[in-house]
């Protein structure tokens, strides 16, 4: 996952699911987006990283963030 924003939470979902994911799996961890998670810090330890749980991706955006988004005509 070479893009920014929830991409690679997503990422993070697919590979949980999916038998035999590959070797090159790549998960940087990082996002533009400010996130909060409460099942998980999205953090790669030992080549594991924990799948949040919940609704939708299992991530909070924050709030303010939301407001300040400007709509794209």
């Amino acid at each position: 996952m070479s893009g920014g924003g929830l991409g690679y939470v997503e990422v993070v979902h697919f590979a949980s699911f999916t038998p035999n994911i590959g070797p090159f799996m790549e998960f940087k961890g990082s996002t533009s987006i400010p996130v909060v998670c409460e099942t998980s810090d999205l953090k790669c330890r030992d080549g594991i990283v924990r799948c949040p749980t919940g609704t939708g991706f299992g991530v909070t955006i924050d709030p303010e963030f939301v407001r300040a988004a400007k709509v794209v005509k």
